[in-house]
């Protein structure tokens, strides 16, 4: 029945969206990782020019 196609449509969207939350979390939680590692070595007088 179509009613089952949507409730499984809108499963997997909201899964998908519950993916896309996580990762740009993991992503954003590198970064501030990166920027600290940075501007740390900057501290220490090791920066690189990388």
């Amino acid at each position: 029945p179509p009613e089952t196609i949507d409730a499984a449509v809108a499963t997997a969207d909201a899964a998908v969206t519950a993916d896309a939350a996580v990762t740009r979390r993991l992503v954003q939680k590198q970064r501030q990782i990166a920027q600290s590692t940075r501007s740390e070595a900057r501290i220490e007088g090791r920066e690189t020019g990388v």
